[in-house]
Order: C-alpha cells, then sequence, then structure tokens
C-alpha cells in the first residue's frame, strides 16, 4: 500500500474531487480507496469523515459507498480482486447493521 490518506471530508468531496482524481490521478485515488479500506478493516465501520487516527462521527450518509463504489465500476477491471470483494463486502456490512456514528437511528426502520 502506498500513502495512508486521512481528514478526508467525504461529505464535501465525493461527487466532485473523488471522481476528478480516478480519472486524473489513479495512484493518488487508489491509496485513498485503499485507505478507506484500511479504515473498515481497523475501525470496523465505514468512515464519514476520517480524521487523523478516528472517525469524527459527524454529517450524514455512506459517502465512502458512493466514493468506492466508483472505483470498483470503473477501475473493476484492472483492480486487484481481493480489494473489490473487500470493500464491496464493507458496503454491504455497513449499508446492512447498524454502526457506531450512524445517521440511521432505527436500522430495521430504515431497511
Amino acid at each position: 500500500m502506498g500513502a495512508v490518506y486521512t481528514d478526508m471530508s467525504l461529505w464535501d468531496v465525493h461527487r466532485t474531487q473523488m471522481p476528478w482524481l480516478l480519472f486524473h490521478d489513479l495512484e493518488r485515488f487508489n491509496d485513498i480507496a485503499k485507505s478507506l479500506l484500511l479504515f473498515n478493516r481497523e475501525g470496523g465501520y465505514m468512515p464519514k469523515w476520517p480524521f487523523a487516527q478516528g472517525w469524527t462521527g459527524c454529517m450524514i450518509g455512506s459517502h465512502a459507498n458512493t466514493v468506492l463504489a466508483d472505483w470498483i465500476v470503473k477501475e473493476a477491471a484492472r483492480s486487484d480482486l481481493t480489494n473489490v470483494r473487500e470493500a464491496l463486502g464493507y458496503m454491504l456490512r455497513n449499508a446492512n447493521t447498524q454502526t457506531p456514528h450512524d445517521s440511521r437511528s432505527d436500522i430495521n426502520g430504515y431497511l
């Protein structure tokens, strides 16, 4: 793995900066995507706004899922399928399970 990226305001950049990086700086984007996988592996759930060594718990939604989904769709043919499977597993778990700092207070009602 290359650089580990933190302090990503995913709420603010998931529709603009991240897709741009995917097309124009693939090496950096791959490091960002792998950083999100690392946060899941070590922290147990998808961060909303990873900051330094932890989660801020602010913002709603699952913008890390959006970033990873874009990466999978556009890079899956060239990516390590282990990373793709890992990302999909985290995305499904976070979509279907109550997690700390979740903006959905009643996961069963939400589902």
